[in-house]
C-alpha cells in the first residue's frame, strides 16, 4: 500500500490529502465540544460531592476561637474553705 501511494503523482494525491484535511477539522472540532462537555460534568459532580459530604456536618472549629482566653472566674480553681466551729 506504501509503494501504491508513493508511486501517485501529485495530482492523484490531492483528493486524499483534502478529504484528510477536512476529516482532521470536523474530528478536532468534535473533539473540542466533547472536552468542553467533560469538563463542565466534570465541575458538577465535584461540586456535587462536595456538598454532599458537607451536609449535616458542623463547619470545623476557627483556629481564633481556640485561642480566645477564657474569663478569669471560670478559668479560676474554686477555693475549699475550712469548716467553721459549732458554737453550743
Amino acid at each position: 500500500m506504501t509503494a501504491e501511494w508513493h508511486s501517485l503523482s501529485e495530482e492523484a494525491k490531492e483528493p486524499h490529502r483534502k478529504q484528510t484535511e477536512a476529516q482532521k477539522a470536523r474530528y478536532d472540532a468534535e473533539m473540542k465540544v466533547y472536552k468542553t462537555a467533560k469538563a463542565e460534568a466534570e465541575a458538577t459532580q465535584k461540586k456535587a460531592a462536595t456538598e454532599s459530604k458537607l451536609i449535616g456536618k458542623k463547619r470545623p472549629a476557627s483556629k481564633s476561637a481556640d485561642k480566645k482566653e477564657k474569663p478569669a472566674a471560670a478559668s479560676a480553681k474554686p477555693v475549699l474553705q475550712a469548716p467553721q466551729p459549732v458554737q453550743a
